[in-house]
């Protein structure tokens, strides 16, 4: 069988007629095989750990706090209502926050937030269809990524910092009236 010769500059774009003179540095036989790829191995990692792995480095398993905090978001990974009651107070939480904003608005306050002051400024019903239409949205994208641990772990701080901001209204309400 007979070796197909080529020039690897351009594969036969190098400007010369390299197949006549043979004098070419890049003209050679052909390198090229068609089962080239065939022969290779492979090896492709798949990740399949989604977080709740019996490894446990990111959160010290030896305190209290740790082993509370993972068994919160084992339990909360298997039983779906309670996820479900997490994202669920988290709207209301959120709701209960634009009400009480409004309260504190219409009392001579000042959004802090300059994206929701600027919204509240249009229009108290556009603030709030964005700050409630957002939260729907955040709450949807963990539900539907709920198997994640760091999901988790996100929406219970979110939970958490929606109860600091609802005290932060009330005793802020109360102390300035």
């Amino acid at each position: 069988m007979e070796v197909p010769y080529v020039c690897y500059l351009g594969k036969r774009a190098c400007g010369c007629d390299c197949s006549r003179c043979g004098l070419c540095a890049n003209y050679g036989p052909d390198r090229r095989r068609a089962d080239r790829r065939d022969r290779h191995l492979t090896f492709r990692l798949v990740e399949r750990r989604s977080g709740f792995d019996p490894r446990q480095a990111a959160v010290s398993g030896h305190t209290l706090l740790g082993r509370a905090w993972r068994r919160l978001l084992r339990e909360i990974r298997h039983d779906s209502l309670g996820l479900l009651v997490i994202l669920l107070l988290i709207n209301l939480l959120n709701l209960l926050d634009y009400y009480l904003t409004l309260g504190l608005l219409a009392a001579g306050h000042q959004e802090l937030n300059p994206l929701m002051r600027a919204l509240y400024a249009q229009s108290a019903w556009v603030a709030g269809g964005f700050k409630m239409g957002v939260g729907v949205a955040i709450t949807s994208g963990v539900w539907l990524a709920r198997r994640y641990r760091r999901v988790l772990a996100a929406a219970v701080l979110v939970f958490m910092a929606y109860i600091l901001l609802i005290v932060y209204h009330v005793v802020g309400g109360i102390r300035w009236g």
